[in-house]
């Protein structure tokens, strides 16, 4: 999302350069399709709204547990300081994937003892954040029942809990 923001600010000003010297006295109102929006009036103001809707929206039902053994590789590196209560935060069971592939959670068992050590860390990250805890507190399940999060495209976290 950061990326997004500065992408997105970087549009806006690339834009908004060459008409600020120029639009000093005047009003301009520029609204571009990707989200970004600049408006100069007389004292020279800009603004920006990086707010961006990618559209798409997950589809719970096709994770497998290929996707938690990804999710739970990345474990180490993931970082909920943005996961706030806006945020789309989504709780799946190890069991609610048995459908999509078959039930073969037997594929995440060595990845569960080679990243350990990150789970571990990654149940005190989950603790530390009160939205994330409030989210598995009301499905029923607690920080130490996550075994990975991924973030998808689209913004939504998701929590693979196996309890």
């Amino acid at each position: 999302m950061n990326k997004l923001s500065a992408l997105a600010l970087g549009a806006a000003l690339a834009v908004a350069a060459p008409v600020a010297a120029t639009a000093q006295d005047t009003d301009l109102d520029l609204d571009l399709d990707s989200g970004v929006g600049v408006e100069l009036g007389g004292d020279t103001v800009v603004g920006v709204d990086a707010g961006a809707d990618a559209g798409v929206e997950l589809d719970l039902g096709a994770l497998t547990h290929a996707d938690v053994d990804t999710a739970i590789q990345s474990s180490g590196s993931v970082d909920l300081g943005d996961v706030d209560a806006t945020t789309d935060i989504r709780v799946v069971t190890l069991s609610s994937l048995a459908a999509n592939d078959g039930g073969d959670a037997s594929v995440l068992a060595d990845s569960r003892a080679a990243h350990e050590a990150d789970i571990t860390a990654l149940q005190g990250k989950v603790s530390a954040n009160a939205d994330v805890v409030a989210a598995l507190e009301a499905e029923g399940y607690s920080a130490q029942d996550v075994i990975a999060v991924s973030t998808q495209g689209s913004g939504t976290v998701v929590l693979f809990v196996d309890a």
